[in-house]
């Protein structure tokens, strides 16, 4: 299945402009500099070099979306 994440992110990033306005925008440079990254524009270390947390533990989808009962 193939899922537009990009619009996804920018999506996630205008509904967040009412309340939470720089997070809104930093989700919508996160998709424009990854779309970059995935057009072969940018490289992966320029992307990384914006941004931190390739370390942390990956989201545990499970516990965060659980299939109900």
């Amino acid at each position: 299945m193939k899922v537009n994440f990009m619009g996804m992110i920018a999506a996630a990033g205008r509904a967040l402009r009412p309340t939470d306005p720089a997070c809104g925008y930093v989700l919508c440079e996160f998709a424009n500099n990854l779309r970059l990254v995935l057009r072969d524009e940018a490289t992966l270390e320029e992307f990384k070099a914006a941004y931190v947390g390739q370390d942390g533990e990956p989201l545990d989808l499970d516990k965060l979306f659980p299939v109900p009962k």
